[in-house]
């Protein structure tokens, strides 16, 4: 009896020592925007501290990422505690030591430091951290510290990382040419402008998107006066150029006819193939020789059907690029947002005019819904200019353009430049006060302190005039907006998950449940490819019984993809059932050959057909055979 006395008795000292162990609840207490999230003076609040991995002990930590322009305040709360640390005198000033400081410049907190009023400001220029840390040190039987660590950018909005130069490219097929104008200033504001003929080892934005008909496509502003050809780069980095087998002119109405005619097409494409039938040539020597398309503008005074070009090619049976088509299209335009880092792709953001017909002003509203990855820095690539009728912005735009003027078939007293431009805000936060999502040439990128899927719009008409008229802006300034607010409610995908009893760690063999928070079928964002992949290893029991899965985004079973109602209904469309040996006019889910699917905001187990013996079409087949697979999927 003694000696389980004892046993019970060293078990309560266990237990008490693990209750003294328990972490603590350590929340920054502020009415400000921190981390994209509006924050409150509440216990607990948005934003809580996490133990810290550098000092250890009874450190908590919070990193801040994205925060008001040029300060904030804030207070420190602690679970259980009803009173919170605060300074003695409101707005008392608090040092921002160095990243990895060991004896920072901190706050003792004494007996009447704590409270629920007063707070400590936290001020800096605006866009002088890339982040900060608060650290808040508990430690029992010292007196409690807070300080603040911040880790200084390199130069103003710009990253550790050089100015993207495309130096290093992802395999794949690329429409290079020289499309930037020489008046981008380079050096660590942009990447620079071209020359008089291609540079294949900077600029290489444009990056081919494989079709469902198996082509290649791209599209570019059809105002520019460039040369262009078709870069390829394989798995090894070889690298071939292509382009039609003599210089092929495309416009040209100032001396005769435009070519494309105005939502024409020219190529080898198709079954009647126009502009002679003209092949294209490869040559592993990077130069134009004879093999290039020649553009001129087709806001040249004479046509002024503006719109854009898409290039599009398909491959032989080589894998060697052959048939070419160029369209123009004069109902559409486009610009784009480039990322910062070496070897980013452009991401297009595209706007229709308003009548929907060939002539009358676009909406200006270049939208897509684009991935960032938390890299935060981004150009806006443009042309436009707004107000051509104000001759101090005519005049500055005739510095880059001489032939600038008013573009007939919109009236609106916008032009086009014939070049491109990197437009930026000067290296600042996106804001939407202080001009901070107004964009112009010749300035650092923007920080958007993003990570997912986001709709932006980029407007060339709703800049700000007296930037657009000053020195190195050429006559141009936009904005940039954000759509809608940060939260859950916005439906920003940050993840993107394959679930279901094809996918291995994704369900319940035992109950068949699937288990919507499993990483374990977790894709990555390919941003050359513009899509989400993932690479399974399968066997043949997923294929030779029915096995299924769908696309779920931030691990919610309320957000995900499956078959869609119009291909249930007519029984055809979906994935196809290749177990069973049938060709039912369905899809083998291949690249030539992909499979739509529809977005849900249900889960699986409250849809009609689940747990019955009927197969719930929603689901989408897993219809490979054993092997090693990538599976893509492209959020359209």
């Amino acid at each position: 009896m003694k000696q389980s006395i004892k046993s019970l008795f060293a078990l309560m000292l266990m237990l008490g020592a693990m209750l003294e162990m328990k972490a603590a609840d350590v929340y920054l207490l502020t009415a400000q925007t921190i981390n994209g999230v509006v924050g409150n003076y509440e216990v607990p609040s948005n934003h809580k501290l996490a133990p810290s991995t550098s000092y250890g002990g009874n450190v908590y930590s919070l990193n801040i990422t994205s925060m008001p322009a040029t300060g904030f305040w804030f207070r420190i709360g602690v679970s259980g505690e009803s009173n919170q640390m605060r300074p003695k005198v409101n707005d008392a000033p608090l040092t921002i030591n160095d990243e990895g400081t060991q004896n920072p410049t901190s706050y003792s907190i004494d007996s009447d430091c704590y409270g629920n009023s007063n707070a400590w400001k936290v001020s800096y220029t605006a866009d002088q951290y890339e982040y900060l840390t608060v650290n808040v040190d508990l430690t029992e039987s010292t007196t409690r510290r807070v300080w603040i660590e911040g880790k200084k950018k390199t130069s103003a909005g710009g990253s550790d990382e050089p100015v993207a130069q495309s130096t290093d490219v992802e395999p794949g097929y690329y429409l290079v040419g020289n499309f930037f104008s020489k008046h981008n200033v380079g050096g660590d504001v942009n990447p620079g402008g071209d020359g008089a003929t291609i540079d294949y080892t900077k600029h290489v934005y444009f990056k081919f998107e494989q079709q469902k008909d198996n082509s290649y496509a791209f599209s570019i502003p059809a105002c520019l006066t460039a040369h262009a050809q078709i870069l390829a780069v394989d798995d090894y980095d070889n690298k071939m150029v292509y382009g039609p087998g003599s210089v092929f002119g495309l416009h040209g109405a100032k001396n005769g006819t435009a070519l494309p005619a105005t939502n024409g097409t020219v190529g080898t494409m198709g079954e009647t193939p126009t502009a002679d039938c003209i092949p294209l040539v490869g040559s592993a020597t990077l130069a134009e020789g004879n093999n290039y398309w020649d553009l001129v503008t087709r806001n040249d005074n004479v046509t002024d059907d503006d719109g854009m070009y898409t290039f599009s090619f398909t491959l032989d049976g080589e894998g060697n690029p052959s048939g070419w088509q160029v369209k123009h299209d004069a109902t559409t335009r486009v610009t784009y947002i480039l990322g910062d880092m070496e070897g980013a792709t452009a991401q297009p953001l595209f706007d229709k005019r308003v009548s929907g017909g060939n002539t009358g002003r676009y909406t200006d509203n270049n939208v897509a819904s684009l991935y960032f990855n938390g890299r935060n820095n981004y150009w806006c690539i443009g042309y436009m200019v707004n107000n051509v009728s104000d001759p101090v912005q005519l005049d500055k735009a005739k510095i880059a353009t001489p032939d600038m003027h008013e573009t007939k078939s919109l009236g609106n007293n916008s032009g086009t430049h014939d070049k491109l431009f990197f437009l930026g805000n000067g290296g600042n936060s996106y804001n939407t006060n202080d001009n901070r999502n107004k964009v112009r040439p010749n300035q650092k990128p923007f920080t958007l302190q993003l990570y997912g899927i986001k709709r932006v719009e980029f407007n060339a008409n709703r800049g700000d005039n007296d930037l657009a008229k000053e020195d190195g802006s050429y006559g141009m300034s936009g904005e940039i907006q954000l759509k809608g607010s940060n939260d859950k409610a916005d439906f920003t995908i940050n993840t993107m998950s394959m679930i279901g009893d094809a996918v291995g760690g994704t369900y319940d063999a035992k109950t068949g449940n699937w288990n919507y928070t499993s990483k374990a079928g977790d894709m990555e964002y390919d941003a050359n490819e513009r899509c989400f992949s993932l690479t399974i290893s399968t066997i043949d029991e997923k294929y030779t019984t029915p096995h299924y899965f769908r696309f779920v985004a931030n691990h919610d079973a309320a957000q995900n993809w499956g078959e869609t109602d119009d291909n249930i209904t007519s029984n055809t469309g979906f994935a196809r059932q290749i177990y069973d040996g049938a060709d039912d006019d369905n899809h083998s889910c291949m690249a030539d050959d992909p499979n739509g699917v529809q977005y849900r905001t249900a889960a699986r187990e409250t849809e009609p057909g689940f747990g019955s013996t009927t197969t719930n079409k929603k689901d989408i087949l897993w219809n490979r055979p054993a092997g090693i697979w990538t599976i893509r999927f492209y959020p359209e």
